[in-house]
């Protein structure tokens, strides 16, 4: 019970501090609502970034993998999502930083829609493939949100009563105060789930691994499947190589990282969050690897693994345990609402105004709430309808968002050469092989993921029907790319 009481009591933090950002300073601007006045020192920009992007996959989805697969995922999660969407901040977080400040922009459609001379269908097919991007990863904390609470009551709050207060929550804090309720919400839970997530793991490490040399010399003995890509489980060379490329950058193309991108106060603000969320990204993923290592020895038989790491954490530790379960509450919170924000923006932003609609600014912000109802409603129906294994729900997301790099490769490095019908068919393209090899009988040919195969396509017809059509970007699109330097 202590667990449900520690549970409840930061829940009701995390709802005070929402409401107190939204109070202290009201929402009255399409700005206020959407990028917090650009407003953010590096250190706010870098808890709200790094507590959005660690989620339920974070606490249970990835540790279950690792308890399952082994080695194979650290390869294919934490080093390329280091060199993957890491490195896309740090390659180019500055460059869309100045993009932003010089042009307002609120969303990945604004970029790319200027740099191939507008055009609202165009912007409407890069809005539409956010949203196909982010309604599953919706579902996925919702669905983890509900588990947790489950955990915490002991089973006396269902899933689906967890995951139905999360909605609620979450909407009354977002609907008040925007990006800035979601970012000042986001600093406590970065600091509550970053510290459960470091101590967590270095107390597994000790208690039930002996310490970091004996669990690297007894996982060599004793699961030596886990130690290597051997193929274990289907996770051979190609298989995992691909998932990594694939999810490990996919998560950098979604539209609520994107606008981190945006919200630094100052340059200097935009390269130090970068840095930093690049380094720690490893470090706490070498740390999970070694404690579901050191599970895997010793509970060799968990029949949930999605529970393992936290359910391990509570046989030596209940206080402790109760207070990771409020960490997993911040990594999923932190995650769902700036999913439901940017799902507001994109709607309101790349559709209603790109239709050519003028709003004003209570217009905007009304009709961005209406969508944060819905956006959650949508998510919560998902999780309760397609429940399922959190890590595999989670690949959906990130393949997708890793299917949009080539356009957007082409617009940050300034090519001149791709056109706009080539971008539209690749995207078209694109999306179709991730529907064709993803989940269903093709799925993931020659052992290769099907996120691979679907920036694939995007990238042999992008290029194949640029070289036949002649809607190129504008000159001043291009120079201005390229005087935004890096």
């Amino acid at each position: 019970m202590i667990s449900l009481i520690i549970m409840i009591v930061w829940l009701a933090i995390i709802f005070i501090v929402g409401i107190w950002a939204g109070k202290v300073a009201p929402i009255k601007t399409k700005e206020d609502w959407s990028t917090a006045g650009r407003s953010f020192r590096w250190i706010t920009n870098y808890l709200t970034a790094h507590a959005t992007q660690l989620s339920a996959l974070t606490y249970m989805g990835f540790p279950a993998m690792m308890y399952l697969y082994g080695l194979p995922l650290f390869y294919a999660h934490y080093t390329s999502y280091m060199l993957g969407t890491c490195g896309f901040f740090v390659l180019f977080a500055t460059k869309l930083w100045r993009l932003g400040k010089r042009y307002g922009d609120m969303t990945p459609a604004d970029a790319l829609t200027r740099y191939w001379g507008g055009g609202k269908w165009f912007g409407y097919l890069w809005g539409a493939l956010q949203f196909w991007a982010l309604i599953p990863y919706i579902q996925v904390q919702v669905l983890g949100a509900g588990l947790v609470f489950d955990l915490a009551s002991g089973g006396i709050i269902p899933v689906w009563l967890g995951a139905l207060i999360t909605y609620a929550l979450i909407t009354i804090y977002v609907w008040l105060g925007g990006l800035r309720a979601v970012a000042w919400t986001d600093v406590v839970q970065g600091a509550v789930l970053l510290f459960g997530l470091w101590i967590g793991s270095i107390g597994i490490i000790q208690v039930f691994g002996g310490g970091i040399p004996n669990i690297l010399s007894s996982a060599a003995a004793k699961l030596p499947h886990l130690m290597t890509v051997s193929g274990y489980k289907g996770w051979d060379w190609p298989y995992t190589i691909s998932w990594a490329i694939a999810f490990g950058a996919g998560w950098g193309m979604h539209a609520h990282m994107w606008l981190r991108q945006l919200t630094p106060k100052t340059e200097k603000d935009g390269r130090i969050w970068t840095g930093i969320i690049f380094a720690e990204n490893f470090v706490h993923g070498m740390l999970l690897l070694l404690a579901m290592l050191a599970i895997a020895l010793v509970f060799p038989d968990i029949k949930k693994p999605d529970l393992a790491f936290l359910q391990t954490i509570e046989k030596f530790s209940p206080i402790l345990y109760a207070i990771l379960l409020a960490g997993v509450s911040a990594a999923i919170f932190s995650t769902i609402d700036s999913q439901v924000h940017i799902l507001g923006v994109i709607v309101t932003h790349d559709f209603i105004e790109r239709s050519g609609r003028v709003m004003t600014d209570r217009q905007f912000i009304w009709a961005n709430r209406l969508t944060v109802l819905i956006a959650m409603a949508a998510g919560y129906i998902l999780a309760m309808v397609y429940p399922g294994p959190l890590g595999i729900l989670g690949m959906y997301p990130a393949a997708i968002g890793f299917m949009l790099y080539p356009p957007v490769l082409a617009m940050l490095t300034g090519q001149r050469w791709v056109t706009k019908e080539g971008v539209v068919a690749g995207l078209i393209a694109g999306g179709a092989a991730a529907v064709l090899f993803g989940p269903g009988p093709y799925a993931n040919p020659l052992r290769i993921h099907f996120g691979i195969w679907a920036l694939v396509a995007n990238a042999v017809v992008m290029c194949i029907v640029s070289l036949f059509t002649k809607t190129k970007p504008p000159e001043d699109a291009v120079r201005a790319v390229i005087e935004a330097g890096w």
